[in-house]
């Protein structure tokens, strides 16, 4: 028994966090991509905010390149409004998250609209669905922001510190896809 009363079993991850890839490694190398052929196409909020002449430019863009794409949403504006407002009412980081979520999920159901009969939202317990999805030629809609389970806690009380583009590239090292492409509209500053 641990000296704070924790009992520990003996192996080779007693103690460890799993993120320290420096002190502890969790793979011999081997590790297999699970879509190495796919594209994560990011579509950042500030395109939806943009309109529609920058929206349709990205959705035509996506139907025009047919190999397989997995399509994240931000949440734009609204998403950072809304976070803003909830925080300042304290609600929790899990409840943040959540609201954040629902700016995502309009974006999303939007552009699976625009997507005509390819373009598939999908709700976070669905994620392993995509390569399924993408087998049958779909575009699974995601939503970027990570889920209050991924986000880490927030710093002196404030907002966690990675949003949209933080849980793209973790859906894209968990997949195993090599990059994120990334569309914002023009004159965006690099929103999430």
């Amino acid at each position: 028994m641990a000296p704070d009363g924790r009992i520990h079993i003996d192996s080779s991850l007693k103690a460890e966090s799993l993120q320290r890839r420096d002190v502890l490694k969790t793979t011999d190398g081997t590790d297999r991509s699970i879509l190495p052929d796919a594209r994560l196409v990011y579509i950042a909020g500030c395109v939806f905010d943009a309109g529609a002449k920058s929206l349709m430019r990205y959705v035509d863009w996506i139907l025009d390149h047919p190999d397989p794409a997995i399509i994240a949403v931000g949440g734009g504006e609204r998403a950072a409004h809304v976070a803003m407002i909830a925080k300042d009412c304290g609600v929790p980081t899990g409840g943040i998250a959540q609201v954040v979520a629902s700016c995502e999920e309009m974006n999303a159901t939007v552009l699976a609209a625009l997507l005509a009969d390819r373009g598939v939202p999908l709700a976070r317990d669905h994620i392993w669905d995509v390569p399924f999805l993408l087998r049958c030629g779909m575009l699974p809609i995601i939503l970027a922001v990570p889920p209050y389970s991924l986000w880490e806690p927030p710093v002196n009380g404030g907002l966690p510190e990675h949003g949209s583009l933080f849980g793209v590239e973790r859906l894209a090292e968990a997949f195993g896809i090599g990059g994120v492409i990334p569309c914002h509209a023009d004159g965006c500053g690099g929103c999430e």
